[in-house]
């Protein structure tokens, strides 16, 4: 429900309602023994009713205050059906987990339009990532959730909420007559209590041990900005474009100063993520594109398009010892359209650009265990190739 919108001290409040099964899924494979089944199939519900609201008061005619909110609850359960060996779960690895996690997700902004076509805001938000379990422990004698708990006192079968504080400046601006707009940004966040997969070393009745589990101790700084622009060249032609620049730091992750796995599994030993970048997030992105097109004297358009994005380089994994690097990909159309249909020829990287999509941190089944300090792998998504095609669509 909204108040009349037209009123200087405006509010507006809902609920929504979300319900979802996730059967589960798992993974075969053939390996050098033969057929491989490589995962456990979990059954998981999730149930998440939430309120909203918010209220808006123009404090001059140029200065308006927004306070917004939002509280739900997270609802989880999760099921075993089918372990790894591929036999029925049943006793107490079978046991149902059910856990519940509530947040109140606020955001305060403050928009300032200093000219018509010129607004200034600021604003701070915070967000929640719900919790889960660690399902290992189910079947983990007492001794060994005591000596879990000496060495890790928040270590639990579920582990908390994650939390990201996000401040924000920007500028949306409209110039040259309405033909050309811009919005600059500058955000700075904090990813707070993060959750962080560990393995935890206990001795349990004189037996050294490395419990997986995830804690939330977790902490990283982002920082960057970000630009969008767009410009009406001619009544045919128009150019847009974007740019952000993105910079992260873990400040910290899993216990003290290590507990990361990923630098266990490159360099052998635990610590070595505190002051390196988050994976698979470029510093640097960056597209430019161009439209040119007009109407024939039947009535059809005719279209053309280009985009030329370039993503930076980015790390595969929480050690930063290896990276997928800067990819630039060109894509291309051209077609004609009537009110109710289009036809249009396509072409995607048009270079041939043969740069993988992404890539991360694995562990080789058969040969992990040889020194030093273990075999791993860089698991990658190989390049989508240079393509061309022809596609028609239908509205009616």
């Amino acid at each position: 429900m909204t108040s009349p919108q037209e009123q200087a001290l405006r509010w507006t409040v809902g609920v929504n309602y979300f319900d979802g099964n996730t059967p589960g899924g798992t993974v075969y494979g053939m390996s050098p023994i033969g057929p491989l089944f490589a995962a456990a199939i979990t059954e998981q519900n999730v149930e998440t009713p939430a309120a909203f609201g918010g209220i808006y008061f123009d404090v001059t005619d140029k200065f308006t205050l927004s306070v917004e909110g939002r509280y739900q609850k997270d609802k989880l359960n999760q099921i075993p059906k089918v372990g790894t060996t591929g036999a029925v779960v049943t006793g107490l690895a079978a046991t149902p987990l059910n856990a519940s996690f509530t947040s109140f997700s606020p955001r305060v902004s403050l928009d300032y339009q200093i000219t018509e076509d010129t607004l200034l805001y600021a604003l701070f938000s915070r967000g929640y990532r719900p919790g889960g379990f660690n399902s290992g422990l189910v079947t983990s004698s007492a001794a060994t959730i005591d000596a879990l708990k000496a060495a890790v006192p928040s270590a639990g079968l579920t582990f908390e909420e994650e939390q990201l504080d996000n401040y924000e400046i920007g500028v949306k601006s409209t110039f040259m007559d309405g033909r050309a707009r811009a919005v600059l940004t500058y955000y700075d966040s904090t990813w707070k209590n993060g959750q962080v997969s560990n393995s935890v070393p206990v001795v349990v009745a004189g037996t050294a041990n490395l419990i997986p589990l995830v804690i939330n101790n977790g902490e990283a700084d982002l920082k960057g900005i970000e630009f969008e622009g767009q410009l009406q060249v001619t009544r045919n032609f128009k150019l847009s474009g974007t740019f952000a620049y993105n910079d992260t730091e873990i400040v910290s992750y899993g216990l003290g100063t290590g507990a990361c796995i990923d630098c266990s599994y490159v360099w052998g030993s635990f610590a070595g993520a505190i002051g390196n970048q988050l994976p698979t997030v470029p510093k640097t992105t960056w597209s430019l594109s161009a439209e040119l097109g007009d109407k024939f004297a039947n009535g059809l358009d005719w279209f053309s398009r280009l985009d030329v994005m370039n993503q930076g380089a980015k790390f595969t994994d929480f050690s930063n010892a290896a990276e997928i690097e800067a990819k630039q990909t060109i894509n291309a159309r051209v077609g004609i359209r009537s009110d109710v249909w289009t036809i249009e020829l396509f072409g995607n990287n048009l270079t041939d650009n043969n740069v993988a999509e992404a890539g991360l941190i694995g562990v080789d089944a058969f040969t992990f265990l040889a020194a030093p300090p273990n075999r791993n792998e860089l698991r990658v998504s190989p390049p989508l190739p240079r393509a061309f095609g022809l596609r028609a669509t239908y509205s009616f």
